[in-house]
């Protein structure tokens, strides 16, 4: 496995960056969210692998693709099936956000975060748009960690009555 390139390895905020006085992680500082976001951009392009939420694992296909001037990335997941979901990547000034374009019908938006682990770019739940409530059914937060230029693995999860509902994973490999 290769090492994270040196782009992916300005994602690293040092401890007094990421964490408040009460421990909670804070947004991406500008510098590494426009780090972060031109990594994003790095991975347009077709992507395959396996996805498990719940039982076994099964093939799935994910695109990024690289859109309005360069102002934000495009992914679908499960592409080209009946459950294919967007989510759109930008940055709102000097934070990077994402919005969640679901199959549940409701569009969660969520702000980059530092992560105490230092490797993976992390998403927290800001807002959403189409639920009344927050205890509606939808995905709240969300990771993605660079293995490498071409493999990446992302984990998705929602949240319903206020509760866990389960990860989704997703393993995927550029394809050639």
């Amino acid at each position: 496995m290769k090492l994270v390139p040196a782009l992916a390895l300005a994602l690293v905020c040092t401890v007094g960056a990421c964490h408040s006085v009460s421990g909670a992680l804070r947004t991406l500082p500008p510098d590494q969210a426009k780090v972060a976001f031109e990594r994003l951009k790095s991975l347009d392009g077709r992507w395959a692998g396996q996805a498990r939420h719940g039982g076994d694992p099964f093939p799935v296909e994910v695109s990024y693709h690289v859109t309005a001037g360069g102002s934000a990335v495009e992914e679908k997941l499960f592409v080209g099936t009946e459950h294919e979901m967007v989510t759109m990547y930008h940055m709102d000034g000097d934070h990077l956000m994402l919005t969640h374009y679901c199959v549940a019908g409701n569009q969660p938006s969520m702000v980059a975060r530092c992560d105490p682990n230092m490797d993976v770019l992390k998403f927290t739940f800001s807002h959403a748009t189409n639920m009344k409530s927050e205890d509606e059914m939808h995905m709240h937060s969300g990771s993605i960690r660079f293995v490498d230029a071409d493999h990446i693995e992302a984990v998705w999860s929602g949240m319903s009555g206020g509760k866990p509902e389960g990860d989704a994973v997703f393993v995927v490999a550029r394809v050639r």
